[in-house]
């Protein structure tokens, strides 16, 4: 926490610090937030306008598809950008998908650094990117097939003040 906070207060200093250093470290601060959120905006795009346009639902198919559930969820994590995710950890929060499956995909998504390795790297992409994926794969399965937590909620104790409001996971 210290380091962080000390990292914190480094980059407010430079991003103070009279011209030159303050212009440019202010101005690498606002390419960085602007070219992250653009990746990120891309990829929702992509998976939610994709799931408009062909009137398809992420969520419902990979709850339909149990023994591809995690090998789809793996893929997902694999795309460029963090979009995939996002789409598996909320499919996840509405019940459509295993833990084990949200753990394929974290483990497999390698987010907006995947843009930067694929045009810089291709040759190292062609081998990181499937492992990636295949050890993703791999630790979904142990994970659904060793996790044993019920996620369900306790109905016994409910109360007037602040009723349960549809399923928590």
């Amino acid at each position: 926490r210290s380091r962080r906070l000390l990292v914190l207060c480094v980059f407010l200093a430079l991003a103070l610090a009279p011209d030159p250093v303050g212009h440019l470290t202010r101005g690498l601060m606002v390419d960085a937030y602007l070219q992250v959120s653009a990746f990120v905006a891309a990829t929702l795009l992509l998976f939610y306008g994709a799931e408009r346009l062909f009137r398809f639902d992420i969520g419902s198919a990979l709850k339909k598809s149990k023994g591809f559930q995690v090998p789809m969820a793996a893929l997902l994590g694999t795309t460029p950008g963090c979009g995939g995710a996002v789409v598996v950890v909320a499919a996840y929060s509405s019940g459509n998908v295993s833990f084990g499956a949200v753990v394929a995909t974290l483990t497999a998504t390698m987010g907006d650094a995947a843009f930067l390795l694929i045009a810089t790297r291709p040759d190292a992409a062609l081998v990181v990117l499937p492992l990636s994926f295949v050890v993703g794969i791999l630790s979904g399965w142990l994970v659904d097939r060793f996790n044993r937590f019920d996620l369900t909620p306790d109905t016994s104790g409910y109360c007037e003040i602040a009723p349960v409001i549809g399923r928590t996971r």
